[in-house]
């Protein structure tokens, strides 16, 4: 997110020779597009945003998850060597490397940590890939779960 004063910083460090290339009209408009963009970075709560960041807990429960998949990817590997197959060395790797990168925005001015995306093993085995497929069908069929529940009793 911008702040306040850099976006002030930028908006005076304009070449003197674009300022009057503009029109007073411009100009106006530009001033005050960026002070409604001030007004609206000023109230915002970003307590709630900050909740959802990357915290502790949430890592310990991946590390807690990935903890088999060297398991797994031994038995790959020994299956690979007894079958001839490349595939299950491939399969081994990318159980073995799962959850070990994340694509992570920091806006350190704002302290939040927005995680994008994570490298995915998408292996049956997985206990972080079944996880996130379990969260995918929640997300899906909830809303359609609770329409049925107004008309049936689901819960009995």
């Amino acid at each position: 997110m911008f702040d306040k004063e850099l976006s002030l910083r930028i908006f005076s460090k304009l070449d003197n020779r674009y300022k009057k290339r503009l029109s007073n009209k411009k100009l106006a408009k530009i001033k005050e597009q960026n002070d409604k963009f001030n007004k609206y970075v000023d109230n915002v709560d970003l307590s709630e945003v900050r909740k959802t960041g990357l915290d502790k807990d949430r890592l310990d429960k991946i590390k807690r998850r990935t903890r088999n998949n060297e398991l797994i990817a031994s038995y790959y590997n020994r299956y690979a060597q007894d079958t001839g197959f490349d595939r299950y060395y491939r399969k081994a790797d990318r159980v073995d490397s799962c959850c070990s990168l994340y694509d992570v925005d920091v806006y350190s001015l704002s302290k939040i940590k927005d995680v994008k995306r994570t490298n995915l093993c998408e292996d049956r085995f997985c206990d972080n890939c079944q996880a996130n497929r379990a969260k995918n069908r929640e997300d899906k069929f909830t809303p359609l779960l609770d329409k049925l529940s107004l008309v049936y009793d689901l819960y009995r």
